[in-house]
């Protein structure tokens, strides 16, 4: 049997390239889906039932992740759609002891072939597939070729290649009372409701939008990490600065009528709103905060802001406010 994680170890490069080395905005083929919503099954009885509960549906999960274990070999781990329900697969050869600690029903690629094997196999039968037309002995399970291993490794280069642009390194001096017990200038205080969407993801949607330039602000205190994009939008250069951690508070900048070839002018003008005590901050209506929630939500003001979009009312009217200050 062919080693689905054997052959990622190879390029395991490629996926390093955000927290967590997800994978979930790959789209495996339905099959591979099934399989792993009959190990999920497997490993939690009332699996379907936790989904139904929070409305969601069994095959689509909360994340799909390619990691490490302590002796360097590639594990996939699988979170089911419910946020509990977790399923390691590990290699063949894998050590027990290097799988204490980490959260999961460990099962091994071979279990994991018999699985896909016996779903292929109910598949045809249920098809109704005359016997003269199936081999009588299937070949084995090639899982690199049955998990798209080729298109996964592809599709990761492309990654690479689209999201990991030149980007230039920026300090702030980050407000006095940043660490004080009281005033939070970045981070919302506002209890989280929703999961933080990794910043891959994020930064996937921000580049769609096709920003001029990336600068990456680090805070002199804290270390904290914005990539702030530049746009381009009827005349106005417009900036979004995203925090790293999807904690702290997005920062939406109009700068303006201001040159968009004029860097030195565009990183001072950003330096100064990551730098602005709380009450510049709210009484500038040229600085917008907005708190992270959903990725539906996070598009939504992403278009309301570079696209005058109408999904949000009170965003747009910010927004428009924005735009008056340079009128």
């Amino acid at each position: 049997m062919s080693s689905f994680l054997k052959e990622i170890e190879k390029d395991y490069e490629l996926f390093n390239i955000s927290q967590g080395e997800i994978i979930e905005l790959f789209k495996f083929n339905p099959d591979v889906y099934d399989t792993f919503t009959r190990l999920t099954n497997s490993a939690n009885r009332v699996y379907p039932q936790q989904c139904e509960l929070q409305g969601k549906k069994p095959n689509e999960f909360e994340m799909i992740s390619i990691k490490k274990d302590r002796s360097g070999k590639c594990y996939l781990e699988i979170i089911g759609a419910d946020n509990h329900t977790r399923v390691i697969i590990h290699q063949d050869d894998a050590k027990e002891e290097d799988y204490f600690g980490i959260i999961g029903t460990k099962m091994s690629e071979e279990h994991l072939a018999v699985e896909m094997d016996d779903f292929q196999t109910q598949k045809l039968k249920h098809a109704n597939i005359s016997s003269r037309f199936l081999k009588e002995e299937p070949s084995p399970i090639n899982l690199y070729e049955e998990m798209d291993g080729k298109k996964l490794i592809e599709y990761y280069r492309y990654l690479n290649d689209y999201l990991n642009v030149n980007t230039t390194i920026e300090e702030y001096n980050e407000p006095e009372n940043i660490t004080g017990p009281v005033a939070r200038i970045f981070e919302s205080t506002t209890p989280r409701v929703h999961p933080v969407v990794d910043y891959i993801i994020r930064k996937e949607a921000l580049m769609k939008q096709n920003p001029k330039e990336v600068i990456k602000f680090k805070g002199n205190k804290t270390g904290r990490e914005y990539d702030t994009y530049i746009y381009e939008r009827d005349g106005f250069t417009l900036a979004i600065a995203e925090p790293i951690s999807g904690v702290e508070y997005q920062y939406n900048l109009n700068l303006g009528h201001v040159d968009r070839s004029d860097s030195t002018l565009i990183r001072e003008m950003v330096r100064s709103a990551l730098e602005a005590e709380e009450k510049v901050v709210m009484l500038d209506d040229a600085i917008i905060r907005k708190n992270h929630t959903t990725m539906n939500v996070f598009n939504e003001n992403l278009d309301v802001f570079l696209n005058n979009a109408h999904s949000s009312k009170l965003f747009k009217n910010k927004v428009e406010n924005a735009k008056a200050v340079y009128k």
